[in-house]
């Protein structure tokens, strides 16, 4: 029998010769079907075994620390840059420098390739991280030409 009162959370975890503890350190060697089942392990949030590998990893690296952060801007950046590419970068209402200015919205300013399906995507993904009262106003997309401009072009989003 167990007793508990002596007992410590360090017996519970995984030594440095268990299977758990080595997969969950070496994630960046771990094949592509072992990703997948340890996304569903984890419960994964925002996993999609179609992404590419790097992706998946990135996914199953952030998973915890996404959930303790859900809601918050810092996830919502993480997790655009993790599955798009490229940084991401939210904007508040509060800091707009434009109209209109209507509380609870945000804009996102990323760097990411995009195509129809893309955006869609990008969007779905976004709802499921932020806060439920935040709603997209405008997603920009920052290209870097060989020049010293920058070039952005702007798609606004519909609720």
């Amino acid at each position: 029998m167990i007793d508990i009162r002596n007992g410590e959370l360090a017996d519970l975890w995984p030594d440095e010769t268990s299977p758990e503890f080595k997969s969950s350190c070496d994630i960046d060697h771990l094949a592509e079907s072992t990703l997948d089942y340890l996304a569903v392990e984890m419960r994964a949030m925002y996993y999609d075994q179609g992404a590419d590998i790097e992706t998946k990893r990135s996914i199953i690296k952030n998973t915890l620390k996404w959930y303790t952060q859900a809601g918050t801007v810092k996830a919502t950046e993480e997790l655009i840059a993790s599955v798009f590419g490229g940084d991401a970068r939210l904007i508040e209402w509060f800091d707009f420098t434009e109209p209109p200015i209507e509380a609870n919205t945000f804009d996102v300013e990323t760097e990411a390739l995009m195509t129809k399906d893309i955006i869609n995507e990008l969007t779905s993904v976004i709802k499921k991280v932020k806060n439920s009262k935040s709603h997209i106003r405008r997603v920009t997309v920052l290209r870097e030409l060989h020049s010293a401009a920058t070039m952005a072009t702007c798609i606004t989003a519909i609720n």
